[in-house]
């Protein structure tokens, strides 16, 4: 039995460190079963329920198993998924709006009609990508340069005796 009455914060601070330290030793029930022990003793103990971030990292802990699931397809695969930021980032990344949808077909080519704004867009884009290759050869040039000025170099002796 912890005592939560003198520091109550920073000793269920320390009860849900021990508990993440040894979460893979447990299932999900067990682990449901010691929040639940926890909080109720926290509660009768101090007499108000655990702050917020306590309670957050003590929901994340019984989710565990959900949370930590690398399976790229659980989003098809379980009914009711839950994604890590990690996860939902990725999953971010990859996905296109339905306005892209409805503008590029299914070759690839972009049937938008075309406007000014659109060609303005293009020509920005375009010399940009020109600009950061001119500047990647300016710099692989430059490596080039110091890679051949710092190499070893022969060793050149010169006989200073007079005779």
């Amino acid at each position: 039995m912890i005592d939560f009455t003198s520091d109550y914060k920073s000793k269920l601070n320390e009860v849900i460190d021990n508990l993440y330290e040894n979460k893979s030793k447990m299932d999900r029930n067990q682990r449901m079963w010691l929040v639940q022990y926890y909080t109720d003793e926290y509660f009768r103990q101090v007499g108000e329920r655990p702050d917020v971030s306590a309670l957050n990292r003590l929901a994340t802990l019984i989710l565990d198993d959900e949370i930590t699931n690398p399976d790229v397809y659980k989003m098809t695969h379980i009914e009711y998924p839950i994604m890590s930021q990690r996860q939902e980032a990725r999953r971010n990344k990859t996905q296109v709006s339905i306005k892209w949808a409805d503008e590029v077909g299914t070759d690839g080519k972009d049937y938008r009609q075309k406007s000014r704004e659109m060609n303005r867009r293009k020509i920005n884009i375009i010399n940009e990508h020109l600009r950061d290759t001119d500047i990647h050869a300016q710099n692989m040039e430059k490596l080039r340069r110091y890679m051949e000025f710092t190499k070893v170099q022969p060793v050149i002796t010169y006989n200073s005796r007079v005779i």
